[in-house]
């Protein structure tokens, strides 16, 4: 993705992650790593190399652990200009988060579920909205945007009308500083594109139930999803089992019998 974009740039990327992202880009995209400085979140070089960022462009940046799958974590960007900015990722509240940003110019989190599915999203490790607007406000964020919403809701899940220092964005969006001051018009603005074709009456099977409302053109029924193969890692797995045959000399040969299968599971958020 963003490292192969870069490849032959003249400055290096700097990429601090987990021990098996670390070995997913050294076993299986060797080619961007001539453009790489890689570090692993408790390695002792990180620290110098967070300050060297610092000096170098006025960012200072710090990950925090929060409550999702193993080394998953948050992100606090703080600017020598002033501005901080903080990324929740995947995770449940997280009171760790809410101190290391606190004060936050903009507040990045997920909101994955609507209010009333709170323990559902307990059970998943993510957030209701209303989690999320409880986190803005008890690490004083300036703005929160919401994001991360489970594809469950086709418009915009359920949003409390009273609170105005918030707004969501999807995947690829891009909003201005001067947009977040203004963050109902831009609330209402989305509402109005995405609530459309609710309006135009046009149901799931692409017909349309409302008078004079287009019909969205039929499309063939997807194929069955099938779990994808599996790539094992050998740090990940312990030896696997040998079985020794004899060959009609007497000399014995070494086969290696089939490691049982991994099955993927795919999860509805």
């Amino acid at each position: 993705g963003v490292l192969a974009l870069r490849q032959g740039a003249a400055a290096m990327a700097t990429v601090i992650a987990p021990h098996r992202v670390i070995r997913w880009l050294r076993q299986g995209h060797p080619d961007v790593l001539p453009g790489c400085r890689l570090f692993h979140f408790d390695e002792p070089g990180v620290a110098d190399e967070l300050a060297r960022i610092d000096d170098a462009i006025g960012l200072r940046v710090q990950s925090v652990p929060v409550q999702h799958c193993p080394d998953a974590c948050g992100l606090v960007v703080r600017a020598r200009a002033g501005w901080s900015l903080v990324f929740s990722g995947d995770t449940t509240p997280c009171e760790a988060l809410v101190r290391a940003g606190h004060g936050a110019t903009v507040l990045i989190h997920e909101g994955t579920f609507a209010p009333s599915l709170h323990r559902h999203a307990t059970a998943k490790k993510h957030s209701t909205i209303t989690q999320a607007l409880q986190a803005g406000r008890d690490m004083q964020a300036f703005r929160t945007i919401l994001t991360h919403f489970s594809q469950r809701y086709p418009g915009l899940p359920e949003v409390p009308p009273e609170d105005l220092g918030f707004c969501v964005a999807f995947d690829g969006m891009a909003i201005t500083m001067e947009a977040l001051l203004r963050p109902k018009r831009l609330l209402d603005a989305m509402r109005t594109a995405l609530g459309a074709y609710h309006a135009l009456g046009i149901a799931e099977d692409g017909e349309s139930h409302t008078p004079g409302a287009p019909t969205l053109p039929k499309q063939a029924d997807p194929a069955p999803m099938r779990p994808l193969p599996s790539k094992r890692l050998p740090e990940d797995d312990p030896a696997e089992p040998r079985a020794v045959t004899g060959g009609a000399t007497g000399a014995g040969s070494v086969s290696q019998e089939p490691a049982p299968k991994r099955q993927h599971v795919f999860f509805d958020d």
